[in-house]
């Protein structure tokens, strides 16, 4: 079974309080998974790392009391959306690279820690167009 790894912030805390009540009166906090993604693509691989946060009532964070390392079953996934969603970001081309859109629409890209280990990335492919370069080319 796949693992994630449950990191602290910069302060050093894992877990997060929300200073509010919500309208059911419960108290949520949150706290941030990590995990390696190996991927390959046009003849290159990396492994990256993609993070997720997990939000719990306050009892329940209580009661696992999350510590950084301690590792859970589970894996995340990337979600991604015509919607903007909590949580959710522009889609872009790389960290400084442009929005990337579908039929015109933006798209937005998320992800979500999950228990069910045969859940899927929800991808939605951009119209961005990509240039093919030959190895020869690239070397003149």
């Amino acid at each position: 079974m796949s693992k994630v790894k449950i990191t602290a912030n910069k302060e050093g805390k894992v877990v997060v309080l929300k200073s509010e009540a919500s309208k059911n009166g419960k108290t949520y906090g949150y706290f941030r998974v990590e995990q390696p993604r190996f991927s390959a693509e046009g003849g290159f691989a990396k492994i990256s790392r993609i993070s997720a946060l997990v939000t719990m009532t306050k009892e329940e964070l209580e009661l696992l009391n999350p510590s950084a390392g301690q590792e859970l079953d589970g894996k995340i996934i990337v979600i991604e959306s015509f919607e903007k969603k909590p949580g959710f970001q522009e889609k872009k081309a790389g960290a400084e690279g442009n929005v990337l859109k579908s039929g015109g629409q933006t798209i937005f890209r998320g992800t979500a820690f999950t228990t069910k280990m045969d859940a899927k990335d929800v991808l939605i492919q951009h119209d961005a167009v990509t240039v093919a370069v030959s190895a020869e080319d690239s070397l003149n």
